[in-house]
């Protein structure tokens, strides 16, 4: 059987579009030959999505990031930079003590979450302990979050985003009023990885000072082992925007100030503002202690070499009542 539909062209030259007619891939095509344009025969211009326009978004805050993102995606393979450029970037550091409920008129301004996605970038290059393919894994997780994360803040504008600050500095401190009271290892951090609160017991299992890390910009993945920060991203971008699954059980190798290792069992919920943004995420840790022998063993090993003692004990004893008495006390014959 013949097919007589026509072949979809690749694209129709300006005439048949305008038209919203069916064109061909011939240039010219033969519905402007018949109609006598061909000499105008051209291929029409195709429309841009409206999410990668040439034009600046509405939102300030979705462009800066945007823009960031765009910058850390297009550089999966490091460039060989010089190591100072890190420190050339001006990272604020953001006073992280709320002394007081007056939250609301501490926050003036929006919060510039492209710093974070450039220190992410940073660390990623000069951090020889990440492989090549740990790298592209972490670029890849915030493709994957990307798109939604940017649909979400077209439409705000800078006291949207500032209002979301307000929140979120507000909800720090309810949060830090609830880790006090669960006395758990835990740390608060922003999307995109900057700590905004640490819990006492933190520091027992890891040795970092909590002031230490609050008074100068810390990432959560900076305390963690390259694997384990490469599962984190994968697994925030994947829960991100996912409200059925907001809380994610896992493991995770920690940091310890000296250098050492520190297994955990790790779990992380993600926190969104009033936009349905992811804003913060609270994780909390419970160390792996090493496995130690089980002293019931050895108890039990102990009883059971004494019932063998025993047993050769009383087989002894048995024994000797079978041996006939020495004659020591006999009479000499008359």
């Amino acid at each position: 059987m013949v097919n007589n539909k026509k072949k979809k062209a690749t694209r129709a030259c300006f005439s048949c579009q305008k038209a919203h007619l069916t064109c061909d891939d011939d240039r010219p095509c033969n519905r402007c030959v018949k109609r006598g344009l061909a000499d105008q025969c051209k291929d029409g211009h195709r429309k841009k999505p409206k999410y990668i326009m040439d034009d600046q978004f509405q939102s300030n805050s979705a462009n800066s990031e945007y823009n960031v993102l765009n910058e850390l995606l297009g550089s999966m393979e490091p460039a060989n930079t010089r190591r100072d450029q890190l420190a050339s970037i001006n990272l604020q550091p953001i006073n992280q003590s709320i002394e007081n409920l007056d939250v609301y008129n501490q926050v003036n301004q929006r919060y510039p979450y492209e710093l974070g996605y450039k220190h992410l970038l940073n660390y990623l290059k000069f951090n020889n302990q990440f492989s090549q393919l740990e790298k592209l894994n972490v670029f890849k997780a915030l493709a994957e979050f990307r798109p939604s994360l940017l649909s979400l803040q077209l439409n705000l504008n800078e006291q949207d985003e500032i209002f979301a600050e307000k929140s979120f500095k507000r909800s720090i401190l309810d949060i830090d009023n609830l880790i006090k009271s669960i006395s758990a290892p835990t740390v608060v951090w922003r999307r995109t990885g900057e700590i905004s609160l640490v819990g006492d017991e933190f520091h027992y299992i890891t040795g970092y000072d909590k002031n230490l890390l609050l008074n100068k910009p810390t990432y959560i993945y900076e305390i963690m082992e390259p694997t384990s920060a490469v599962e984190y991203w994968q697994q925030f971008s994947k829960h991100a925007f996912d409200s059925t699954s907001p809380t994610v059980n896992s493991h995770c190798i920690l940091k310890h100030a000296n250098g050492s290792p520190v297994p955990c069992t790790f779990s992380f919920t993600i926190r969104k503002d009033i936009f349905d943004i992811p804003s913060y995420v609270i994780g909390t840790w419970l160390p792996i202690l090493p496995h130690e022998p089980d002293e019931s063993d050895d108890i039990k090993f102990e009883s059971d070499e004494y019932e063998i003692d025993q047993d050769i004990e009383d087989k002894f004893i048995d024994q000797q009542s079978f041996i006939e008495p020495n004659a020591i006390y006999q009479n000499d014959p008359v």
